[in-house]
């Protein structure tokens, strides 16, 4: 089912759990009024862990779809700037800024490893020759600052909560665009321009992020499909076996819980989007569940 096919949610979602406006909260997918709370559903069965992509809306737009989408109406970067990507490799989650509109404001692409240090990002002091021998230095800006100065995209690849030393770095880098500066050891001081937009990767469950970091992505989106980006070099055979593959994928059931932050960016994006798509983008597969709780607070308070 489509995001532009969706019955409204008041006609199928007459009301929602009352575990839903608990906070924290993990929304899974599930059947129309069946929450995943403790590993069970509101009805009492087992939730169950996974699907294939074939079993799930393969009629629905693709994460790649959405993007660009959002791209093209201005919500990235204008609403949201702030996307977490995430599931198996070779998908084109890395590569989609360089082939989305994006790539026309600059690309800057790092690689996170459990080696990588805040100067790899931010930059730092190179020695330099001096004007009448000896040496010096100079400040040389990183990808991130870059990034952030130029109003361009930087890419995180492969995202991990390993990089402890990184915590603090990555939570300025993705602060509210209002809010987020680096002061560098210069004493300089950075605040994004316009257009600055962060995408970072990931190939495991976004669960296993720092929680702070996580609840500062706008949007995460489940990744189980081969762009066109990965697809355009190969043959029509090979794009087919390719797609048939990576549908028989087993989808994880996870969508992001209830949050200030994951909030206000439904918020953002329902003004400019409508509740129904905005709940998609934002909420995945708990977005009936998210409507539907929306909907009881909102004749609770009347």
């Amino acid at each position: 089912m489509s995001f532009w096919h969706l019955p409204k949610w008041h006609a199928r979602y007459p009301a929602a759990p009352a575990e839903l406006l608990r906070l924290p909260l993990d929304i899974s997918a599930a059947p129309a009024n069946d929450l995943h709370v403790g590993g069970h559903t509101s009805a009492g069965r087992p939730a169950r862990q996974g699907r294939t992509r074939s079993e799930a809306h393969m009629k629905s737009r693709q994460w790649y779809e959405t993007l660009d989408l959002l791209v093209a109406q201005g919500a990235i970067p204008g609403v949201v700037h702030r996307i977490l990507l995430w599931g198996p490799p070779g998908t084109g989650k890395s590569g989609w800024a360089t082939w989305s509109a994006l790539a026309d404001r600059g690309v800057h692409r790092v690689t996170v490893h459990r080696d990588l240090a805040p100067e790899d990002l931010l930059g730092q002091r190179d020695l330099v020759a001096g004007p009448r021998g000896g040496t010096g230095t100079r400040w040389v800006d990183g990808p991130a600052v870059l990034a952030m100065e130029q109003g361009s995209a930087l890419v995180l690849d492969e995202i991990a909560d390993e990089c402890i030393a990184l915590r603090n770095t990555f939570l300025g880098l993705l602060d509210d665009m209002s809010l987020a500066q680096i002061t560098l050891p210069t004493g300089r001081i950075v605040r994004p321009a316009a257009g600055y937009v962060v995408i970072a990767t990931t190939n495991k469950r976004p669960s296993t992020l720092y929680a702070p970091l996580l609840d500062r992505f706008d949007i995460i989106l489940q990744c189980y499909t081969p762009s066109p980006g990965v697809l355009q070099e190969l043959p029509a055979q090979e794009q087919a076996l390719l797609r048939t593959c990576y549908s028989r994928t087993v989808e994880e059931a996870w969508a992001p819980g209830i949050s200030a932050r994951s909030v206000r960016a439904y918020s953002r994006l329902a003004s400019k989007f409508g509740q129904q798509l905005a709940a998609e983008v934002k909420f995945g597969s708990g977005a009936t569940d998210f409507l539907g709780a929306l909907a009881t607070a909102e004749a609770e308070g009347s």
